[in-house]
């Protein structure tokens, strides 16, 4: 094997390890942003509950104004945790060798491992040799196959990133919709029109 086709094996491995690791990464951010979301929700319906029960106005539209604001507030936190769930499901990651591979009937596959020697398909194996009767044969094979695993896995992380940032100004945007609850609140207050008691 030329020392270029070595050095393209090492650095295709190494872009699909750091796309595994970047998948973690985006998994992490985005159980974060669904878990600060769903805390979120669950305040601003507390602060939102207990806002209209102890707000006193006879001008309803400024009422119906503050009550709008809140269940949009509360819709748009709603959004960033679905769309944090749609950042976090399930994807068809590329593996250059699958993990069941070897194994006769995988979904047959016993819980111990101590039995999984009887499972082991020694056919596939045998195949597996006889297909690579060169290391070089195997090792352009593996950067075929790597080539195609980095270009899916970068698929896969770019839109679970997407959906993370979809998340993020959703949440942002929710946030932002309580100091407009408390402006127009104050601006009530200040033109007496609105008493908190």
């Amino acid at each position: 094997m030329s020392e270029e086709k070595r050095y393209l094996l090492h650095e295709l491995r190494h872009q699909n390890d750091r796309e595994y690791d970047e998948k973690k990464n985006l998994d992490s951010k985005s159980s974060n942003i669904a878990s600060y979301s769903v805390t979120f929700t669950v305040l601003l319906f507390g602060f939102g509950s207990f806002l209209l029960d102890k707000i006193e106005t006879d001008n309803n539209l400024l009422f119906a104004s503050i009550t709008t604001i809140l269940i949009t507030s509360l819709i748009i936190s709603i959004v960033s945790i679905i769309f944090s769930v749609f950042a976090f499901r399930l994807r068809d990651y590329w593996y250059a060798i699958a993990k069941d591979s070897f194994f006769g009937d995988p979904k047959g596959l016993p819980k111990d491992s101590e039995q999984w020697d009887k499972h082991i398909d020694d056919k596939e194996i045998a195949d597996w040799i006889t297909d690579f009767p060169k290391r070089e044969d195997y090792e352009d094979f593996m950067i075929e196959q790597l080539v195609v695993g980095v270009r899916v896995n970068s698929l896969n992380n770019d839109s679970k990133a997407a959906w993370i940032n979809r998340a993020q100004l959703v949440f942002v945007f929710a946030v932002c919709m309580i100091p407009l609850i408390l402006l127009v609140i104050l601006t009530g207050v200040l033109a007496r029109i609105v008493s908190i008691g």
